[in-house]
Order: structure tokens, then sequence, then C-alpha cells
């Protein structure tokens, strides 16, 4: 009686877990990506979670006031390999699909200036139970347009100056030069 007491507990749990993954992961993500990037990020739907990963639907990266760089995605998939958490780690593996990047390098010669607000912990000193790895992103059927800074010349202002018979005569090709 005990065991399918525990059993029952422990498909509701799973149950539960499940749901709220449903409803509850693209909101949460979408707003942990837009503080670790510092500028908004709009996740699609999810339209895939299983065991190995979950995929996203159409998604997108705007462009801000103060940074014209774009992402936009048809979808995003992230892909773990559960025999990692043995190991205690995550690594993942990420595919982005049909993208179209928009890249604008900035005056001082960059092309992203990327620094992600990593969140401190309460215990810095402790080691997370779960170390979580970036691992590879493929780009299938993706498109980026990069565009470099434009620096321009700064010319001296035209002052109106008179042109003198000896400017003239100095301009003009001598019988010495054409012959």
């Amino acid at each position: 009686m005990a065991g399918s007491g525990l059993l029952l507990l422990g498909t509701v749990a799973a149950w539960r877990g499940w749901v709220w993954l449903q409803t509850n992961l693209t909101p949460w993500l979408e707003t942990e990506l837009t503080t670790a990037l510092e500028r908004p990020v709009e996740l699609g739907d999810l339209e895939r979670l299983t065991l190995s990963g979950v995929r996203v639907g159409p998604s997108q990266i705007p462009a801000t006031a103060t940074d014209p760089d774009t992402l936009s995605l048809q979808g995003i998939e992230v892909q773990v390999n559960l025999w990692d958490l043995l190991r205690r780690e995550l690594i993942l593996n990420v595919v982005v699909d049909q993208a179209e990047l928009h890249l604008e390098q900035a005056a001082d010669g960059q092309w992203v200036n990327l620094d992600l607000a990593v969140l401190q912990r309460d215990t810095p000193d402790r080691d997370p139970w779960l170390q979580v790895q970036p691992g590879t992103v493929r780009w299938r059927e993706s498109r980026a347009t990069l565009v470099p800074y434009h620096r321009r010349p700064t010319a001296a202002p035209l002052s109106p100056r008179r042109t003198t018979q000896a400017d003239r005569a100095a301009s003009q090709p001598s019988a010495e030069q054409t012959a």
C-alpha cells in the first residue's frame, strides 16, 4: 500500500512538473535572457519539450535605441545529454533555424558588445551542484549581415582663395612635360 502511495505521489509530482514546464518555461527563459543580455528578448511558443531538449518557435532580439544589432529566427533548439547529469554537468548544444542576424560594427571596432549580467550567488564560495556549460552552436539555413563602421574623413573647412596668374601657370603643363 505504501508503495502505491509513493508511486501515485511520484506520478502526480512528475505530471505537475511537466505542466509547469509547458506553461512557464518560455516566459521564465525570456526573463532570464533579457536580464543576462541587458536587452529585450522575445521568445516564441514552446514547440517541443523532451527529455533530451527543448524547442522554441519564432523568436527575436530586436534593436534598441542604443544597439542596432538584431536577431530573428524561426526556431531554436537546445539539446542536452541526460548522461551528463551523472557527472553533475549539463552541456547545452544549440541549433538555430533560419536566423537573420544583423550586426553593425561600433566606432571602437567591436562587432558585439556582450557583457553578460551574470547574477552573483549569495554564497560564491560554494560549488553549485550542477555545472551548466555551453556546447556547440549550429546555424541551419541562416544569414548574417555585417555592416562595417564607416569613419567619415574630417576635412579642413575650405576657405575662399583667389587664383593668381602664378597658380594658373603652375597648373599648366609646360612644353618640356608634354614632349
